[in-house]
């Protein structure tokens, strides 16, 4: 399975990227995941979506990801 990335790489204070709504935690071990287990990251990236679409991210608080945070939530 393809990542859901889309190049907006920007966390809300929860962690969640804005651009493809997956955890960071999901997005450092994304590599690592099971197939099912991608399945299973994609379909809560949905449900985030359509629960704060993007239009109404604190884009004020957003935070790029770093190489750190990256590193934070690799397992």
């Amino acid at each position: 399975m393809r990542t859901p990335c889309r190049s907006t790489c920007k966390l809300n204070p929860q962690d969640i990227c804005v651009g493809c709504f997956r955890h960071m935690a999901e997005i450092a071990n994304w590599n690592r995941l099971s197939p099912r287990n991608k399945h299973i990251a994609v379909i809560r990236a949905q449900q985030r979506r359509a629960a704060k679409p993007y239009e109404q991210q604190p884009l004020d608080v957003l935070q790029p990801i770093t190489s750190i945070k990256f590193r934070q939530y690799k397992s």
